[in-house]
């Protein structure tokens, strides 16, 4: 069975034919720790691993509102294979733990859905997927400071450098500079939390594909927990966005016509088991 769609005088994109497939490969990881001092760890990783496209990915052929996109698959993707390094440092400490890790892959047959730059009949913007070679480069790192026994400062961030390396271009969907702060104080009982979530501007953007401002955000939380018949109940009371503040997601896909949420205020109650 073959599924074509016109779009135009001059365009038809064809996902050819639908076959099964049949995918298998190897995977596996070695990697050695070493211990620099009392809480003080380096380790690094080297693994080989591989994902198999879905059926969305090799099958698409239409309208898909929610993501504000006409989808077309390719039943010829491959596996997608990676060759990956890791190395890191950890440091676990009475008042202070942290980790920083630095990483590089080199995927062949990375799936990504690619913007064509075309409009569908329905007027929406057509995405192909497509598996092509890229190397992804990056860091991350997180710490969490503890002065007192009742307060703990934390954060946290990531980096991702991410190209095409048969277009020798940026990749799309790749995020920014993005983080996390909070101060957090409470007991055993309860706890009020205040934090920032931020990102850079991202403008190393794929083809036809929108640049985003960077922005910070704050929220705040609160929370109580008792026991009772056995189990520990909670409630935690949680403020986003507490500024109203209008912001785009470099990741979401409608984000050319749709800002994040805006302020949102949220109970949840929790019992454990």
């Amino acid at each position: 069975m073959t599924f074509k769609v016109k779009l135009d005088t001059t365009t038809v994109i064809d996902i050819g034919d639908v076959r099964t497939r049949t995918f298998g490969a190897l995977s596996g990881s070695a990697g050695v720790l070493y211990r620099l001092a009392e809480g003080v760890n380096l380790g690094v990783t080297a693994a080989r691993a591989f994902r198999t496209p879905t059926y969305v990915e090799l099958y698409s052929q239409g309208p898909h509102v929610a993501a504000y996109a006409f989808e077309v698959g390719n039943p010829d993707l491959s596996i997608e294979a990676a060759v990956g390094f890791d190395a890191f440092l950890r440091i676990r400490g009475s008042v202070l733990d942290a980790e920083v890790a630095f990483f590089s892959q080199w995927i062949d047959d990375y799936v990504y859905i690619r913007n064509t730059g075309e409009t569908s009949p329905q007027q929406l913007p057509i995405y192909q997927f497509t598996g092509e070679n890229a190397r992804l480069i990056g860091a991350e790192g997180s710490v969490e400071w503890r002065p007192a026994r009742s307060v703990r400062v934390s954060g946290n961030a990531s980096y991702v450098h991410a190209t095409n390396t048969v277009r020798h271009e940026p990749l799309p969907l790749i995020p920014p500079l993005m983080g996390n702060v909070a101060l957090r104080y409470g007991l055993t009982d309860w706890f009020v939390e205040l934090g920032l979530r931020a990102a850079a501007r991202q403008d190393r953007v794929g083809e036809f594909e929108d640049p985003t401002d960077g922005y910070v955000v704050p929220h705040a939380a609160a929370g109580y927990r008792w026991r009772l018949w056995q189990r520990t109940h909670s409630f935690t009371l949680r403020l986003d966005n507490i500024a109203n503040q209008t912001y785009y997601n470099h990741l979401n896909r409608v984000k050319s016509i749709m800002p994040e949420a805006g302020r949102g205020i949220s109970l949840l109650y929790r019992v454990d088991f």
